[in-house]
């Protein structure tokens, strides 16, 4: 099992990077995205969480996609993506 967190002050870049790696070694019927919105994007906001998503769901067939947060929801629902809210979830801490 392999876990790559981008999720300290994720933006698009950042992301996209994740998932070029991922694309040299991930197979996609075994792989699971669990995407996060990103935030302070400004009123592009909606497009490029749209753009991630569908660079994902091309590059990834068969992969497990969810999109987290209010950020995604717009592109979860254009791409039949399972959106799900943060609010259903508490914030679990590991040492």
């Amino acid at each position: 099992v392999t876990f790559i967190n981008d999720a300290y002050n994720a933006n698009p870049a950042s992301m996209k990077a994740s998932l070029d790696y991922l694309e040299e070694f991930a197979v996609p019927d075994k792989l699971v995205l669990l995407l996060g919105g990103m935030l302070e994007l400004g009123e592009n906001s909606d497009a490029m969480h749209s753009q991630l998503l569908d660079l994902a769901q091309k590059r990834f067939p068969g992969a497990k996609i969810f999109a987290f947060g209010a950020p995604f929801a717009a592109a979860a629902h254009k791409y039949k993506v399972p959106a799900i809210s943060t609010k259903s979830f508490r914030c679990l801490h590991f040492h």
